[in-house]
């Protein structure tokens, strides 16, 4: 029973990830109508920013403000450069410009920073919780946490602003 329980909090703390992740393709796709299968690529091209920073010495939560900066930034430059111009083409036009961000974002991180995985540091303790017998660790709880904390006011928020039908 303790590996069951341990199992079904490592699988919600994924799973909020995982819900967070649709959130926001649903999200774009809601508000822009253009699946944006560079989304990923972006948000990796961000981490490895926010990877950067932290390497150059700068506080996590400082490194963490910034890249939230820079991907906006970053983002509404794509958005407008990129997407803007094709917005009113065939969907298979802007499919074929999503894609091919995709594959351009993803040669470029892996030119400068190389295709081997690189650690990224957490900011919760390593130390595990212990509440009887199954430890979860901080981290998990953490990323659970943090992951359910922005997926559930979205969910109930975004069908009011964007959805076609009235809520």
């Amino acid at each position: 029973m303790d590996i069951f329980l341990q199992q079904v909090v490592s699988g919600l703390a994924t799973g909020g990830i995982y819900a967070s992740l649709a959130l926001a393709l649903v999200m774009i796709y809601q508000a822009t109508d253009v699946v944006n299968f560079a989304q990923g690529e972006m948000a990796m091209f961000s981490t490895y920013l926010a990877w950067s920073m932290l390497n150059a010495g700068l506080p996590y939560w400082v490194a963490f403000i910034a890249t939230l900066v820079l991907a906006f930034v970053g983002g509404l430059l794509i958005e407008r450069v990129v997407i803007r111009p094709v917005e009113n083409a065939p969907v298979l036009a802007v499919v074929i410009v999503c894609i091919g961000l995709l594959v351009i974002l993803n040669s470029v991180a892996g030119w400068i920073y190389s295709y081997i995985q690189k650690p990224f540091p957490s900011p919760f303790p390593g130390k595990p919780i212990t509440c009887g017998r199954p430890r979860r660790t901080r981290r998990r709880a953490g990323c659970a946490a943090c992951a359910w904390a922005g997926c559930s006011p979205s969910a109930g928020a975004w069908p009011r602003w964007w959805a076609p039908w009235p809520a």
